[in-house]
């Protein structure tokens, strides 16, 4: 096995050493671990055991890979991979004097707190390590049987390739996750402002999860990529030029008359829809905004930063129907690119790059209007790469999420068990749901054609008898995550995103922060108009 997979990868380095207790070195080996506290020192509490785990993260990425923890109340277990420049024995070593700090600081321990020795084991193959998973699992329920959710306990995965503990959609139990550990530096030169002439041109950067291998690919090696009959699921959903700019009324002493930007969201009947006002001022309930072919709009209640109702009247002064809107938004709105895609008004090229977005900004086969956003792993795919799929043997079949506003909407939790997430709506075939849950329980490879897709197949996999059509709140992230499927197709997200939480569950955030830092080394391009990844967790042949 290559020495980014789970295992020894290089016995010719085999070394030991013994204080009380032998301890084996492997160069690029993943070790089980655990230490326990001084028979002198009482039972950790909770507050403390929070300690230790910050502690035990802190460095992840930097100086190991984590991939699994547990913090009772008198030992610690932790399975881990120093990278090159790092001992084990420094590791574990700043592990416990590190705690013992905070603890005597901020807790008034006094004395030795951890035993002087610690145990570890070289974990050998991929059995192994998913062995010790779930014994690290199953430590506090054997310990607390009645517990409920234990707090202090975290696999890398946190989906069904390794995780029992995984929790179905709607659960409200949320494990705690920082916000913070989704921050990533990126040189805004990579944000991809325009498509590549060509939909498949895009490079590919393939991950995979059980050996830990990244290789740099092109878009177009994706049929071969992919293992003989997979079920490739695409969301439909279209993107609705919802953005219109209109202008504040001019007042009688002639002010006003501000730009306003009018970003359609959902239609609620007689012509009241949720929408986003952009506008460099506040605009209180009651005001209307003049739109381009006499049209309206007005605030219904005050502007908001994450949205309002609003209602839509035509020229003739009357509540605009759900077609007469959809009629006017095709004649008059532009596609609702994100923000970081900058389109300048004074620009000389900016009416062609509309003219672009219009096409570029919309998957080949969409086919519901829905969506104020695109799903951008769809806009790899041309009728040739979707020919070519079928060719070889894949299935295609469609889902539908139509994307809303909560794309566009930043976390502004410190913590993501506390993020109100988004709701969207989606719908299925009585006949796709048949088809998915039988190639699911026959452990046939499914792919997710982005993080959209996802959400609809962990909607119907999380529950038995899942509604064909209705609204998702579905929330992936490291600790809360996905069994649905074993491969995605995604492109790469901003930090601090739902999105980005969402990738880091399902292939593991410390190989996915090893692989964004990989992409912006080799100058990837990124968001929307990116390049792609494709994450394949799928456990390999025996």
């Amino acid at each position: 096995m290559s020495s980014d997979g789970i295992g020894a990868s290089d016995e010719s380095g085999l070394r030991s050493y013994v204080r009380h207790l032998p301890h084996w070195r492997v160069p690029g080996s993943v070790y089980f671990v655990t230490w326990r506290l001084h028979p002198r020192q009482q039972l950790l509490s909770s507050d403390e055991r929070s300690v230790v785990v910050e502690v035990v993260r802190h460095f992840a990425g930097e100086r190991f890979e984590l991939y699994a923890y547990v913090v009772m109340d008198d030992h610690v277990h932790v399975i881990a991979r120093p990278t090159a420049d790092h001992a084990l024995e420094s590791i574990v070593y700043s592990w416990k004097s590190y705690t013992a700090y905070r603890l005597q600081r901020e807790h008034g321990r006094t004395g030795a707190l951890w035993q002087d020795e610690y145990f570890d084991r070289i974990v050998r193959d991929e059995d192994e390590f998913w062995e010790k998973c779930q014994y690290i699992l199953n430590n506090p329920r054997k310990r607390w049987p009645e517990s409920g959710r234990y707090a202090w306990v975290w696999v890398f995965t946190g989906d069904g390739h390794g995780d029992p503990s995984h929790h179905d959609p709607g659960s409200p139990d949320r494990p705690s996750y920082a916000v913070s550990r989704l921050d990533y530096e990126l040189p805004p030169e990579l944000i991809a402002q325009q498509p590549l002439r060509g939909r498949t041109e895009s490079r590919l950067l393939h991950i995979e999860v059980v050996s830990g291998a990244i290789t740099d690919r092109r878009f177009t090696e994706l049929p071969e990529l992919l293992p003989p009959d997979t079920l490739i699921v695409l969301n439909d959903s279209r993107v609705v030029p919802a953005r219109v700019y209109g202008r504040r009324p001019v007042g009688e002493l002639g002010q006003g008359g501000g730009r306003v930007e009018v970003l359609f969201h959902r239609w609620l009947g007689d012509g009241v829809c949720e929408a986003v006002i952009g506008s460099g001022a506040g605009q209180p309930a009651g005001e209307r905004v003049l739109l381009p072919g006499g049209w309206r709009c007005e605030l219904l209640e005050p502007k908001a930063l994450d949205g309002l109702r609003v209602r839509y009247l035509d020229a003739a002064g009357e509540p605009a129907s759900f077609e007469a809107l959809t009629r006017y938004l095709e004649e008059h709105g532009l596609p609702p690119t994100p923000p970081y895609i900058k389109r300048s008004a004074d620009s000389p090229d900016t009416a062609a790059r509309l003219a672009e977005d219009h096409q570029r900004y919309q998957t080949v086969y969409a086919e519901r209007d829905g969506s104020v956003a695109a799903p951008t792993a769809g806009l790899h795919f041309d009728e040739a790469m979707l020919g070519v799929l079928g060719e070889r043997g894949h299935s295609l079949r469609r889902v539908t999420l139509h994307v809303g506003l909560g794309t566009f909407a930043p976390v502004r939790v410190d913590d993501l068990a506390q993020h109100d997430m988004h709701e969207e709506a989606y719908s299925v075939e009585a006949q796709f749901t048949e088809e998915y849950s039988r190639r699911r329980a026959n452990g046939e490879p499914v792919l997710a054609v982005g993080t959209t897709s996802l959400r609809v197949l962990h909607t119907l996999a999380g529950s038995e008898g899942a509604a064909t059509t209705g609204m998702t709140r579905a929330f992936i992230y490291p600790g809360r995550g996905t069994s649905a499927c074993e491969l995605l197709l995604t492109n790469f997200h901003l930090p601090r995103s739902t999105l980005l939480a969402l990738v880091y569950a399902f292939g593991g955030e410390q190989l996915l922060r090893r692989a964004y830092r990989h992409a912006i080394a080799e100058r990837y391009r990124f968001y929307s108009y990116g390049d792609c990844m494709l994450i394949d967790r799928r456990a390999p042949l025996q």
